[in-house]
């Protein structure tokens, strides 16, 4: 990843003492640039929540923000000043996981 935020924001998710490494195996170096996971959203029949984060750039928020609208049991919860992988701790983790939450009780509560 090459976004200019991802060396400030991606080692806060490494757990103290392991030894990341920044590998990945030779195979996937020519599928990586045609995954368009977000391609699929259309076909997903399950409930989906989608945390579209505001500041985003690793996953640029108008074309998440179209797949999304494309999932038929789609539901996006916007997070306005939120990073990529600032949705993974502090505040803004405690929100999402709220947000997660109260969606998935709305859904399987009979």
């Amino acid at each position: 990843m090459n976004a200019p935020d991802v060396l400030s924001t991606f080692p806060r998710l490494i757990p103290k003492g392991h030894a990341f490494q920044a590998q990945l195996p030779a195979r996937l170096l020519l599928q990586l640039p045609l995954l368009r996971p977000g391609s699929y959203a259309s076909k997903v029949q399950c409930p989906i929540l989608f945390g579209i984060c505001g500041k985003d750039s690793v996953a640029p928020v108008r074309p998440t923000l179209k797949y999304a609208e494309t999932a038929p049991k789609g539901v996006i919860k916007w997070y306005e000043d939120v990073g990529h992988f600032e949705i993974y701790y502090d505040e803004a983790f405690e929100k999402a996981v709220k947000d997660y939450v109260e969606r998935a009780l709305s859904i399987f509560t009979l």
